[in-house]
């Protein structure tokens, strides 16, 4: 893999000052540059890559991390942000494939860093396949990512979502609250716990879940909604059938 002269070099620590500033068209001009005096440079194409998803320039985004990928094979980083991409895209098939060669990948490295990327391609593949509806798959790649990062409390949120859409409303509780406990302002989680608790009739716990939920967050509307029917629900003793829970996994960047 061609890593670029002191020139390119320079414009592409230049390029990602720019990209980490938010300054994304003078990030996008400097790796453009880079790419002009080499046009073999995987890093310049995946780094312009990132400029363009930050600016949801999806097409283009794309275009890079094929061309970082033809460039390097083994490029887990581009696989995992063309992963992203297609996801951001609705396209959760060619997600999966693509976070399953950044894993692939990650698995045989052990810095601290490939770890990290390796715990967000896990994460990110489990909320690919909770968008399919596979949630055994992706309880299965949640749980992989809490074992590398066990302090992350959006990786048992989205566990928890996927217990709740299995019905399995005690193990999202136990999922939320764990949430909880390492990010005690989660309003999604407390909505998310209030609607599992709902969901078992227990409509105090619920509504202190929503209550919560409004104190952290307060135009959560859904939040409102929830404790306003939960209210209903528990003075006419009637079961919960529209609910709001906060179903959006939360994605990872690094």
């Amino acid at each position: 893999m061609n890593k670029g002269n002191s020139t390119t070099q320079e414009l592409l620590k230049v390029g990602r000052e720019h990209l980490r500033g938010g300054a994304y068209d003078a990030a996008i001009d400097a790796f453009m540059q880079a790419i002009g005096l080499e046009s073999g440079y995987a890093e310049a194409y995946y780094y312009r890559g990132n400029s363009y998803y930050a600016q949801e320039k999806y097409a283009e985004a794309l275009a890079d991390y094929d061309k970082a990928i033809k460039l390097n094979k083994d490029y887990a980083k581009a696989y995992y942000y063309r992963g992203s991409t297609y996801y951001r895209m609705d396209d959760f098939d060619r997600a999966v494939e693509d976070f399953t060669q950044a894993i692939r990948i990650l698995q045989k490295k052990n810095t601290d860093d490939d770890k990290e990327v390796l715990a967000w391609a896990y994460g990110n593949r489990g909320n690919a396949y909770y968008e399919k509806h596979d949630y055994v798959e992706a309880i299965a790649d949640y749980t992989q990512a809490i074992g590398l990062k066990p302090r992350a409390a959006d990786m048992y949120y989205n566990r928890g979502n996927a217990y709740a859409e299995r019905g399995s409303y005690d193990k999202a509780i136990g999922e939320f609250t764990k949430a909880l406990s390492l990010k005690d302002d989660f309003a999604y989680a407390y909505n998310n716990r209030g609607v599992a608790h709902a969901k078992q009739n227990n409509y105090d716990q619920a509504i202190d879940d929503f209550e919560q939920a409004i104190k952290h967050s307060p135009d959560h509307n859904k939040a409102r909604h929830n404790k306003s029917l939960a209210r209903h629900e528990k003075e006419d003793n009637r079961e919960s059938v529209t609910l709001k829970p906060d179903n959006a996994n939360h994605a990872y960047a690094f």
